[in-house]
């Protein structure tokens, strides 16, 4: 079944902290989509959490299974997954950082003709 993986990089009580968000995006991620690939991970979004947030970055990754996913886990700190973990010291000083992960239960896109399928069978109320 489709799985997640949410990488959180928590904000820092005291606010510093440093994350180079443009090595992040232009690097880390590229490599880890390559790294990651082979175990059905299929694409990633980087969300830059506003200054309420308790969160500084979060990254979303979509897996094509929660096992494949957790296989590659598994290997991670093998070579040559082992880069991966390495490479966090270069763009990040933030130590507590946490993944969830799970497989997906639903989810829905508001693409028009969702809308119209949606108001199609008989939904009184737009979504």
């Amino acid at each position: 079944m489709p799985s997640y993986f949410i990488a959180c990089y928590p904000r820092p009580a005291d606010g510093k902290y440093r994350f180079d968000l443009d090595y992040y995006l232009k690097t880390h991620m590229p490599m880890q989509m390559e790294h990651h690939r082979p175990y059905g991970m299929r694409s990633y979004h980087v969300v830059k959490c506003t200054e309420e947030s308790p969160y500084v970055i979060q990254t979303i990754e979509y897996w094509d299974d929660l096992e494949k996913m957790t296989e590659a886990l598994d290997h991670s700190m093998e070579y040559p997954l082992k880069v991966l973990w390495d490479d966090i010291a270069v763009y990040t000083d933030i130590k507590n950082a946490f993944a969830i992960k799970g497989e997906i239960q639903g989810c829905w896109a508001d693409d028009g003709l969702s809308r119209e399928l949606w108001l199609a069978k008989g939904n009184k109320h737009s979504l």
